[in-house]
C-alpha cells in the first residue's frame, strides 16, 4: 500500500477532526447524511461544541429522526445549494423548501471520468451513469465539511 499511496498515518478519527475544529475555530459543521453513515457522524459529532447542520439524503427522508438527535442543531431539506448560503449568513433563515424536481436538475456531464467506471447493471442491463453526488457541489458530496468561520 504504501508504494501506492505513500506513507499514512494511523490517526483516531474523533481526535483529528478535534484537532481541525480547534484549530480552525469554525461557526458551524456540516454533515452530510445518507443512512449508513449516520452512526459514523454521530460517533464524531457527539459532544463538540460548534453547531451541526445536517443535509443530505436522510435528513430530506426522514427529517424529524435526524431533527430528534440531540447533537444537530439544523437541519437541511431538500437541495442544500439554494439555502446554504443563506444559511451561512442567518441561521435562521434555514427554512425547508420543497423538494425540487429532478427534471430541474441539470444533466450530469460524465466527460472527465473512464467510461469503463460508468456501467452500472440495474435489472439485467448496463447503463451509463454515475455517483449523482460526482457532479454536485461540496456540501452534497462530501462526508464531512467544516464551513470556515464567518467573518
Amino acid at each position: 500500500m504504501t508504494d501506492l499511496v505513500g506513507k499514512v498515518d494511523n490517526v483516531i478519527p474523533k481526535d483529528a477532526l478535534n484537532s481541525v475544529i480547534n484549530e480552525f475555530n469554525p461557526d458551524f459543521i456540516l454533515v452530510s447524511m445518507v443512512e449508513r453513515n449516520f452512526n459514523t457522524a454521530k460517533d464524531l459529532l457527539l459532544g463538540v461544541t460548534v453547531p451541526v447542520l445536517a443535509g443530505g439524503i436522510l435528513p430530506t427522508i426522514a427529517p424529524e429522526f435526524v431533527n430528534n438527535q440531540d447533537w444537530v442543531d439544523y437541519i437541511c431539506v431538500g437541495e442544500g445549494e439554494n439555502q446554504i448560503d443563506s444559511f451561512l449568513s442567518n441561521p435562521s433563515n434555514l427554512t425547508p423548501k420543497n423538494l425540487c424536481s429532478m427534471d430541474e436538475v441539470p444533466y450530469q456531464d460524465w466527460t472527465d471520468f473512464d467510461e469503463r467506471h460508468l456501467l452500472k447493471p440495474f435489472m439485467g442491463k448496463v447503463y451509463r451513469g454515475g455517483a449523482f453526488e460526482f457532479s454536485r457541489g461540496c456540501f452534497k458530496s462530501c462526508s464531512f465539511c467544516v464551513a470556515p468561520a464567518i467573518r
